[in-house]
């Protein structure tokens, strides 16, 4: 049956997760992934031993996740919400530049839209988690772009070099399952 995932909650060290899914029929269910990264691995794989849930709404589905789930139930005090644990960072309006380039198209990383773990960016040895934002920029003067992965402060983590805008896209929708809609121009406001 088809279903579209619309929320994944990521433990605090983003090694485990759990996504949450509405299927064609109304339901909703989950399942729960741990990001395994030996040397020929670096994906997400299904973990726990859960049987399929079919709960009416988004409510009945996150009490029975918070049930069910060590690893959330442990980092969920039970005075606060599910949603303090789940959101990423604030993230406001990019600056006009990043990294001196020019800020062409942005995005933030809602905690609905996907990380699928589909490319692996490092720093000094160590795997980069998902970004708090994306961000396609334009060097002046050059005809390519950069796909900009980026902190809660628009500051760089990562970044991919593309030869279109249609290139980096794809490749954020890669990486971000779910972000094409989320584009915003650079010059474009909140509100």
């Amino acid at each position: 049956m088809p279903r579209e995932i619309i929320r994944t909650i990521y433990s605090d060290d983003r090694r485990q997760r759990v996504c949450i899914f509405r299927r064609k029929d109304g339901t909703y269910g989950f399942f729960e992934e741990q990001f395994l990264d030996g040397p020929f691995e670096e994906c997400w794989h299904l973990s726990g031993e859960h049987t399929e849930s079919f709960c009416l709404s988004e409510e009945i589905v996150l009490r029975e996740v918070t049930g069910r789930i060590d690893w959330l139930a442990e980092t969920t005090a039970p005075s606060a919400p599910l949603s303090a644990h789940q959101d990423l960072p604030t993230v406001s309006r990019p600056p006009a530049e990043i990294d001196g380039a020019v800020v062409l198209y942005f995005a933030v990383i809602n905690d609905d839209r996907c990380w699928t773990s589909n490319c692996r960016h490092t720093s000094g040895g160590d795997v980069r988690g998902p970004a708090a934002g994306l961000a396609i920029c334009r060097y002046p003067g050059e005809p390519d772009c950069y796909l900009f992965g980026c902190d809660s402060e628009w500051n760089v983590i990562s970044d991919t070099y593309h030869s279109t805008l249609d290139d980096a896209k794809s490749q954020a929708e890669l990486e971000y399952a779910g972000i094409t809609p989320m584009w915003k121009t650079g010059t474009e406001h909140d509100g």
